[in-house]
């Protein structure tokens, strides 16, 4: 079982490979206007958070890599408002929980 806080924990400990690792907790995300993810996380019993993970290259900063961001959603438990889709759309709902990678350069 993981649960947003082990999850978080988890994520924290590749800040070991280099990763720059920020774990923002329900006053982080309200003061950043994160009111949607807010407003979902009431129906859980357990407190929400967001992880923000950073890989800025083999080089730092300076380094010869461009940046690359992974976007995507940890989920531990989402009902995904399945009694209210469509069975039609139903297979597509796998990518609901992709990780997107973007480049930044």
């Amino acid at each position: 079982m993981i649960y947003p806080e082990s999850l978080a924990a988890q994520a924290k400990a590749l800040a070991d490979l280099g990763l720059v690792v920020e774990v923002l907790d329900e006053q982080k995300m309200r003061k950043l206007g994160m009111n949607a993810l807010l407003g979902v996380a009431q129906g859980s019993a357990r407190p929400p958070r967001v992880v923000v993970m950073e890989w800025r290259g083999a080089g730092g900063d300076d380094g010869p890599h461009s940046p690359l961001a992974f976007v995507g959603k940890g989920v531990t438990f989402d009902t995904g408002g399945i009694s209210i889709k469509p069975a039609a759309g139903m297979g597509d709902m796998k990518w609901d929980m992709a990780a997107l990678p973007w480049s930044l350069a």
